[in-house]
């Protein structure tokens, strides 16, 4: 046993040694490959970061931009909430002067940009007051004319002042244009990293050619708003910028392109990568810009970095190297715990377990019996005793064979097991004598519990030759007493009550308490 022992760690040893080099030998090759390829790629790499930064910031803008737009809405929307408090203050306090107040009111110079209103007469339906672009109502009825308003207004409100009908609410295009400009306020007044340019323009034409667009803001020279765009211009290199992108805005609407500018302060050509997405709402591109890194200066920056890179990569390899042998080590101590915690374990089964039927056998059910007294006593958890005895088992034997007998026993233990709970403990104590220990089972429940045992067992139907016919058993039970010294006080009541139960006619349970027997007839 020794000798397999000792072959088993160095085999385990072995086995580690030799993952632990596999490992590091994969992690250095691939380690290497990612410097090549960092050193081939690099560029490409820095490439998609910018695409990644400069189009996470136009989206963010453009969702800025959305949120400036319904702030705008909400604005509005609480001025006519507003609008409705006045009016329903002035109905209040002079109802007979309201009519004239609300037009008073909606004639302030400020509202009468602000609301489309018609104030009616609702007995008559005459218009009393009417101011902005939407028409009366003329023949069109109340739902009609109630749909009208709410599809022709952004903001839409109704209230009826006794016997006037007042409709009012925000006009699409004036709400439009106040959203429009909260859009470009936001836009100017945002932050942006030093390292990227802003630009929005305005598509006037989308076949292009001269005037095609206006700069609406432009971050690298704020002051050259308005400026006009042509498909016709060309950047520093040449090439024309706008009919490409307008082209990609027709067809994608978003992209990316490269865009050369003359930098006059380094007095230097510089490239920059940029990204443009369409907002169709106000007919708006937005582009963001960055500048891409000069292949000179990429590969300065390299070399620069590539000793400490190196350096880096061999305590890596160093420290993964220590890592994985104490792991490994650790790993085998662990295996050879679990190797010999799981023979243990199964040597133990072995030793407690009754070959036949595979529950426990008279030693194990004597270590539960031990364990469950020292429980009584300790902390007064009791438990249930039952013995059990297959009725005329010496007869099946005689009359089918040992073999029949065996069968028996199993398809007994079987139907005994389904039916107890899963901390209760089934052992075979002798023969056709079987113990059952049920810890926490309460005196009350005992007559409930043996019956069900018996009628499990009885359910059991048997086919020998020509002859069908049921077995049962014959149950005792008992419970530890306070005047019990050990587990066998209680073992010997429960035989004593199996006893009377045969001697009363078998298939039934008696449960001993003291001196008295209680038979259960099943």
């Amino acid at each position: 046993m020794e000798n397999v022992r000792k072959k088993y760690r160095v085999l385990s040893l072995f086995i580690m040694v030799v993952l632990a080099c596999s490992i590091i030998l994969i992690f250095t090759y691939h380690m290497m490959r990612i410097m090549e390829l960092y050193l081939l790629q690099g560029e490409q790499s820095i490439r998609e970061e910018k695409e990644f930064f400069i189009k996470n910031g136009v989206d963010s803008l453009i969702t800025d931009m959305e949120d400036a737009k319904q702030m705008e809405y909400e604005l509005h929307e609480g001025l006519c909430a507003e609008t409705a408090v006045h009016l329903s203050r002035h109905y209040m306090q002079t109802p007979e002067h309201f009519l004239e107040l609300a037009i008073d009111y909606f004639s302030i110079p400020e509202n009468q940009v602000r609301y489309d209103v018609i104030i009616e007469d609702t007995n008559s339906g005459q218009v009393l007051y009417h101011n902005g672009d939407i028409k009366t109502r003329g023949s069109l009825s109340q739902y009609e004319w109630t749909s009208y308003l709410k599809n022709t207004l952004s903001t839409y409100h109704h209230r009826t002042y006794g016997e006037i009908e007042v409709y009012w609410g925000t006009d699409a295009s004036y709400l439009a244009e106040k959203q429009k400009i909260r859009v470009m306020r936001m836009i100017e007044t945002s932050l942006y990293p030093k390292d990227r340019i802003l630009w929005v323009g305005e598509v006037k034409n989308f076949e292009g050619g001269p005037d095609f667009a206006v700069l609406l803001y432009d971050s690298l020279h704020p002051y050259s708003a308005d400026r006009l765009l042509s498909t016709a211009d060309l950047d520093a290199d040449g090439r024309a910028y706008f009919q490409k992108q307008l082209e990609v805005i027709k067809e994608k609407g978003q992209g990316f392109l490269n865009l050369s500018i003359n930098e006059m302060k380094r007095n230097q050509v510089d490239e920059l990568l940029t990204y443009f997405r369409f907002y169709p709402e106000y007919n708006l591109v937005v582009t963001m810009g960055t500048e891409i890194m000069d292949r000179d200066d990429f590969d300065r920056i390299l070399t620069e970095k590539r000793i400490p890179i190196i350096k880096t990569m061999a305590v890596q390899i160093v420290f993964a190297l220590l890592t994985i042998m104490a792991v490994a080590i650790f790993a085998q101590i662990l295996i050879e715990k679990w190797y010999y915690n799981k023979a243990g374990k199964k040597l133990t089964e072995q030793v407690n377990q009754d070959p036949l039927t595979k529950i426990f056998n008279r030693r194990g059910a004597m270590s539960c019996l031990e364990a469950t007294y020292i429980r009584y006593r300790e902390i007064d958890e009791n438990a249930a005793i039952v013995m059990l005895d297959v009725d005329h088992f010496k007869k099946i034997n005689d009359a089918y064979g040992h073999e029949f007998g065996d069968q028996v026993l199993v398809r007994t233990t079987d139907a005994i097991q389904k039916h107890i709970r899963s901390t209760d403990m089934l052992a075979r104590w002798g023969g056709e004598e079987f113990l059952l220990i049920c810890p926490g089972l309460k005196p009350e429940y005992v007559e409930y519990f043996a019956k069900k045992i018996l009628d499990a067992v009885g359910m059991n139907e048997y086919h020998a030759g020509e002859d069908d016919f049921h077995v049962t058993v014959s149950l005792g039970i008992s419970f530890y007493e306070p005047d019990d010294t050990e587990y066998s006080a209680a073992l010997k009541r429960a035989d004593l009550a199996m006893y009377r139960a045969k001697e009363n006619g078998r298939n039934q349970a008696a449960f001993g308490i003291d001196s008295d027997i209680l038979y259960y007839n099943n």
